[in-house]
């Protein structure tokens, strides 16, 4: 009679096993992709089932991918032999089910990249959970739940990319079985707590990408059983102790992209595990230690974007890396000569090297990438580079490399890009290989004079032959002395006369000596700028202002320029040339308009003519594509698509200003402030790469004392709309009134309204528009052509799934424009919180299209 029982309570099970995976299908395949799940399949073979083969109830639901969309059924928790739930990568919308509570069995659970939204109170229940992934969900704006911590199996916990609030709950130090713990890209804040030390068997500790600030705690340097550590892009500070020894199991330190200071200390060569070190984006100063030659396991290492100074120590090229990075510091001397033959990547870019290129360089068998450009290096290019057949970019621009133009790098096959632009070098330019397919955009040769030949593309002038070089040769060799023994004795002359003059001139233009163009510049006259424009066309007219005007030009390497031309109809105008030139020649970075050179010269009749050249930006300023002609004043819905940029578009052309005003603030010294953002001064590239340009308004900020900081005066202005309130109470140029304007920016980027708009009259600002339907009626304000391009789901769709995004761009832009300048971010903070918003989106991207 027992027996009997059992059977008539499995058969019971089995059924309820069933019912619930047929209700599961009904709520959470819409679109009816399980096709496998019908009755004529004993549901033990359905797709992504496992059952007990005894007792054929369901163990295991595997259902990653598949493309599922609709909601997670309550009926889930019926399940109840279930230890194993993988709902990944799939549509489902909603909260997670209470029911899942009743899974006594649980031990994995995974709702990686799916559309839930909300944790229940009773999950914790799930007593036996070991591995735990909620990440890239939308649970956003709440807090970790505290109950956490009761889940006291779990050694996996994945939570990234959820938008958590709040700071970390010190409860997850009580999960002591953990051995990974993933927060990264989420919005905590406060201090890492210092009780994560309890973690004793932690392997991997990610909290990159949040807010958290204070000092490091020091009881991370004890959790011996790290292998795993990466807390970049926070707020960090303080300095990198030497505790960082403790951590002798370490395969993997980022500490990148938070504001630590100090040197690197000696002890980080006690982590002789250690394979990847990314110190990047600090503060740090000192020289590179010695003591990294003893990270016998180090292949990657990223030191770049820092203060570091001093010599490269040479044993450090010789270790087994395949990747260094030691840009944009100011490291100088030789480059060592001994280079290990197993890199892949040598970035070094902006620093201060002398003397020549190694021509060992040319011997890696394996190097895929070098940039050496923007340094001080002399000498000619080896020509064993040659010999570098795996090599897809070279970049050497912005030295003073000179001599003959290497022969047979066109049979590098593999070269995507070539930049050797601004240097002296000489000679033909081969015009076959891979010269004869590689795109123009990718090989840069302006700036080199003596160059010649190429395809037609590269516009360098043709090659003389050789018949008429050695024609020549001879019929000028005669000359040559004749022409020596004359010229010393006038040459003398000259030189006292335009010496004298040239003190005239300088006295008279006003223009300080002390604006020193760098070497990597080239000159250009008057002339060459008048043929470049056709005489300054109205035809190659693309821009008007205050200051000057912008003229489209073709220089005479073929290399398309923009020629801002001032006006100096006033004293002070020369002063925002100076100012333009100052602050644009100290400056680097791929989001600021780059400066080609400046010209200060003599007009055609004589008149003083000063001009600044930069690289052409072939899309347009984004004012263009906010407010063409092409758009009606109304938001209507016929517009033409051709100037429309939708949401996802126009927050990356945010985090592009944001990451220059974020260079200019933090990472220039002194910091430069630009006090004209809006979007006539940011222009787009051809891959829609915004870069912030007119710098005639620019200040540096001189520091005066800790407490204080003084800028470079000249009487201020702005534009009308973007201009920080202090201003007109006489405050100097600041940060915060670039934030104040970039706020307003960001207001006019997503309602596309000016500021000036006329709907603004009696007190009505661009601001308090906003601020009035902040935050439930967003979508009311802003502008309707945001929404298109979401993919495969219907606009409206679309919409709603934004409207979470565009709350928290409102809210930046809002915050930003605060009418007190204390109460107003920084710009490093907005940048990391524009990058989660559209981590955010692009995640839903990717959701709708699976």
């Amino acid at each position: 009679m027992n027996i009997i029982v059992v059977q008539a309570q499995d058969r019971s099970s089995n059924s309820t096993d069933e019912l619930s995976l047929y209700q599961f299908k009904r709520e959470g395949d819409i679109y009816g992709v399980l096709t496998t799940w019908n009755s004529g399949t004993a549901f033990c073979d359905w797709r992504g089932v496992t059952c007990d083969q005894k007792r054929e109830r369901v163990m295991r639901l595997n259902l990653l991918g598949l493309g599922l969309r609709g909601r997670i059924s309550p009926h889930i928790g019926n399940l109840s032999s279930l230890t194993d739930l993988d709902l990944s990568s799939n549509s489902l919308n909603g909260p997670i089910p209470e029911e899942i509570g009743r899974l006594s069995l649980l031990k994995s659970l995974n709702l990686r990249n799916t559309g839930i939204s909300k944790i229940p109170i009773n999950f914790t229940r799930c007593s036996l959970l070991e591995f735990l992934d909620l990440s890239a969900t939308f649970i956003s704006n709440e807090s970790l739940p505290s109950d956490l911590g009761l889940l006291s199996s779990l050694q996996e916990l994945h939570l990234s990319y959820s938008a958590f609030l709040g700071s970390l709950p010190p409860v997850i130090a009580n999960l002591t079985s953990l051995t990974i713990l993933d927060l990264s890209f989420n919005k905590l804040t406060g201090a890492i707590p210092a009780d994560l030390g309890n973690l004793i068997q932690l392997e991997s500790l990610i909290l990159k990408g949040n807010l958290f600030m204070a000092k490091i705690p020091y009881e991370i340097y004890k959790m011996s059983s790290l292998l795993h550590l990466d807390i970049s892009f926070n707020n960090l500070k303080g300095e990198i102790t030497p505790n960082i020894g403790n951590l002798i199991h370490l395969t993997f330190l980022d500490l990148g992209f938070n504001m630590l200071n100090g040197s690197m200390p000696d002890e980080i060569g006690q982590l002789e595990h250690l394979e990847t070190l990314y110190l990047s984006g600090n503060i740090l100063s000192g020289q590179i230690p010695l003591s990294l030659v003893n990270c016998l396991n180090l292949r990657n290492l990223n030191l770049s974007q820092n203060r570091i100074n001093g010599h490269i120590p040479a044993p450090i090229f010789t270790m087994p890396l395949t990747s260094i990075d030691l840009s944009y510091n100011y490291l100088y001397g030789n480059i060592p000569k001994n280079i290990s033959n197993t890199f892949y990547e040598i970035h070094m870019t902006n620093n201060l090297f002398t003397g020549t290129i190694p021509s060992f360089l040319g011997n890696l068998e394996y190097l895929k990438v070098l940039d050496l450009s923007a340094n001080h290096l002399l000498g000619q290019i080896p020509e064993t580079f040659k010999n570098l057949k795996t090599i897809e970019e070279l970049k050497l621009s912005g030295n003073n490399l000179s001599g003959k133009f290497v022969e047979n790098l066109e049979y590098l096959m593999t070269l995507r890009h070539l930049d050797l632009s601004h240097n002296d070098l000489e000679g033909e330019v081969p015009d076959e290989g891979i010269f004869k397919v590689i795109s123009p955009n990718d090989l840069q040769l302006r700036g080199n004079k003596n160059l010649c030949g190429g395809t037609s593309l590269v516009n360098l002038p043709a090659c003389p032959n050789q018949t008429q070089t050695s024609h020549q040769e001879h019929s000028h060799k005669t000359m040559k002395i004749t022409i020596l023994i004359i010229s010393v004795p006038i040459s003398m002359i000259l030189l006292c006369i335009t010496l004298l003059l040239l003190r005239r001139y300088r006295s008279r233009s006003g223009l300080p000596s002390s604006i020193q163009l760098k070497r990597e510049y080239i000159k250009i006259s008057y002339e060459e700028l008048s043929v470049a424009t056709n005489g300054f066309n109205m035809d190659n007219l693309i821009g008007f202002g205050s200051f000057g005007s912008v003229y489209k030009g073709i220089l005479g390497d073929g290399t398309i320029v923009a020629v801002k031309v001032l006006h100096l109809k006033r004293r002070r105008d020369l002063k925002f040339f100076v100012a333009e030139c100052r602050a644009l020649s100290r400056i680097r970075h791929r989001n600021l308009v780059k400066l080609i050179t400046c010209c200060s010269s003599r007009g055609v009749e004589g008149n003083e003519f000063k001009a600044l050249i930069f690289e052409f930006m072939s899309k347009g300023s984004l004012d263009k594509w906010l407010h063409s002609p092409l758009h009606s004043v109304m938001d209507s819905e016929d517009q033409n698509p051709n100037f429309n940029l939708n949401i996802l578009q126009r927050l990356s052309i945010a985090i592009d200003v944001a990451s220059a005003m974020d260079y200019l603030h933090h990472d220039c010294a002194p910091p430069v402030v630009h006090c004209d953002l809006k979007p006539g001064n940011i222009l787009l590239d051809e891959d829609m790469v915004a870069h912030v340009g007119d710098f005639g308004l620019a200040r540096i900020l001189f520091p005066v004392n800790p407490l204080e900081h003084h800028s470079s005066t000249l009487g201020l202005k702005g534009s009308i709309g973007y201009i920080p309130p202090e201003y007109g109470f006489g405050a100097k140029a600041s940060r915060e009134g670039d934030v104040y304007s970039f706020g307003i920016l960001i207001l006019e980027m997503f309602t596309r309204k000016r500021p000036t708009n006329d709907l603004f009259v009696n007190g009505l600002s661009l601001r308090e528009f906003v601020s009035k339907a902040y935050p439930d009626r967003v979508l009311e304000v802003a502008d309707k052509r945001l929404f298109e391009g979401g993919g495969t789901i219907s606009g409206w769709e679309w919409q709603n799934q934004m409207q979470p995004s565009l709350v928290a761009i409102m809210g930046i832009g809002l915050s930003c424009s605060m009418e007190s300048p204390k109460n107003r971010s920084n710009m490093r903070d907005i940048l990391k919180n524009l990058q989660d918003i559209k981590n955010s989106i692009v995640t839903l991207h990717l959701i709708n299209a699976a």
